[in-house]
């Protein structure tokens, strides 16, 4: 029974580079700051979301390094926030310190925006759930027109397929997403053999 549940979960997949930029627009203009932060810093980390969500301002060294403990490996992961992360670090401690929120440069860097939370005048300090990043996604994806499944996964997803794409290398992004197989890496970021065969056709040296 577990195993056909499992099967019934539908695939998500990575955003194309367009898609990723009108829905930056559109989060943008919709205020919707921390859930803009999550996707930036999300394709630019490529974490497994139960790590992602669970990061905290502490986490961060002097020299914008992180070094975490990865839930699903319990395996050491050790990554450096980009320029992009790092702006979306501070435009998240802006937004917490402009709403009042007393854990506006400490906790959680992805904190809850469920009314239930605001309402006890940021008392408590909690991540944003799974199930409500994913909420917002649909709602904001659908508004702009992706017709493809997509939910947390395709943030770790769309950092393979677009790194994949610019460099063609995959054994970096098995390193980086933690797989042993080159196969199963690219079946996960969404490149089919055909697509292989029209690298091998096009790249003439």
């Amino acid at each position: 029974m577990r195993e056909e549940k499992k099967n019934l979960v539908k695939e998500v997949y990575p955003f194309s580079r367009g898609d990723l930029k009108r829905l930056r627009k559109k989060l943008k203009e919709s205020e919707k700051i921390v859930i803009l932060s999550i996707i930036d810093i999300g394709v630019n980390t490529a974490l497994r979301y139960s790590d992602l969500s669970k990061l905290k301002f502490e986490d961060i060294c002097d020299d914008n390094s992180i070094r975490i403990i990865e839930k699903k490996t319990k395996k050491l992961k050790e990554l450096k926030l980009n320029s992009v992360c790092i702006c979306a670090i501070k435009n998240l401690k802006k937004y917490y310190k402009n709403k009042g929120n007393k854990y506006w440069d400490k906790g959680y860097i992805f904190k809850s925006q469920d009314r239930k939370y605001l309402k006890k005048n940021f008392e408590v300090d909690i991540p944003i759930t799974n199930n409500s990043f994913n909420r917002y996604l649909k709602k904001y994806t659908k508004n702009i027109g992706i017709n493809y499944n997509t939910g947390s996964h395709s943030l770790r997803k769309t950092w393979g397929k677009l790194y994949y794409e610019k460099y063609k290398d995959i054994g970096t992004v098995m390193k980086i997403l933690n797989h042993s197989s080159e196969v199963n890496t690219l079946r996960y970021i969404g490149i089919s053999r055909k697509k292989i065969y029209q690298v091998y056709e096009n790249f003439k040296i």
